[in-house]
């Protein structure tokens, strides 16, 4: 990472559909990195970084070279060649699968840290300088439960570990996705709450039940309980989520709701985040 003393940390989500690379000042605000991408077909930036990638090969002086893009530089290469190009997407769904080894990609083996570490390598290639070098230590967001039949979770996470050492970070802090989405949404708390997180992602539906308690010292949290679902069971319930939303007249998107429970009566905030990307 360029030195820049306002920087204190930084946070990799690597997500199915979508990746998000944040940065934290020393005062506790948060920032994500930008990617701009400037083509004969498009001129945007964007907040998050598709989870995809394109390979091709090129001939130079009768030697195949080949080349590789990744994020919405993948999609558009995809778009302007289909034919002679091996475009991958959602991989992160085989990160926990011992039936994953390798694949090969014009003649050259990949296994998914290599994938891994490549595609990272290329997300820092287009954040205009704001990520000069991976960091030392990096907090790195994680799924309650892996997507796929019979997920190996440590065998994940070795792949992760693997593919961010061979990048140069040395210490890997792991979050899980819905915990960092459920402190985000309690900063904003004034009194006690007990919140339920739901992440749906575009591989796996993580839930958190988390209790967070402000005072004059900071805020507490208080981890309750964490479960997760694969993307089947994703489908499903987002499927559900909004046939109720419609019959309730429901207009806006499900974001925050509130319940109470029935043992104890006590509020339960509801808060739903949605990364996958539509059909």
């Amino acid at each position: 990472m360029n030195q820049n003393p306002r920087s204190s940390a930084i946070g990799l989500d690597f997500g199915t559909t979508n990746t998000v690379v944040a940065t934290a000042s020393t005062s506790g605000l948060a920032s994500v990195l930008p990617f701009k991408l400037q083509s004969t077909r498009s001129n945007q930036v964007y907040s998050t970084f598709r989870s995809a990638m394109c390979f091709w090969e090129e001939d130079h002086n009768d030697v195949l070279d080949l080349r590789f893009e990744a994020g919405p530089w993948a999609i558009e290469h995809f778009i302007d060649d289909p034919t002679d190009c091996r475009f991958l997407q959602s991989f992160k769904t085989f990160a926990a699968s011992p039936l994953f080894s390798d694949t090969f990609i014009h003649g050259r083996k990949f296994t998914f840290e290599s994938l891994l570490s490549a595609f990272l390598e290329k997300l820092r290639s287009h954040t205009d300088g704001e990520l000069a070098e991976f960091p030392k230590r990096l907090v790195v967001g994680r799924p309650v439960a892996f997507a796929g039949t019979n997920a190996d979770e440590l065998l994940a996470l070795a792949r992760y570990e693997r593919a961010l050492r061979s990048l140069g970070v040395e210490e890997i802090i792991y979050v899980y996705e819905p915990v960092a989405a459920a402190y985000f949404y309690a900063q904003r708390l004034t009194q006690a709450a007990t919140v339920l997180v739901a992440d749906f992602g575009g591989g796996t539906s993580d839930f958190s039940i988390i209790r967070f308690e402000p005072s004059a010292s900071g805020l507490r949290s208080i981890p309750l309980s964490h479960s997760g679902l694969p993307w089947r069971a994703t489908c499903s319930i987002t499927e559900s989520l909004s046939t109720r939303s419609c019959r309730s007249s429901v207009t806006a998107p499900l974001t925050k709701a509130s319940t109470s429970c029935l043992k104890c009566q006590r509020t339960i905030t509801i808060v739903s985040r949605s990364g996958a990307s539509s059909p």
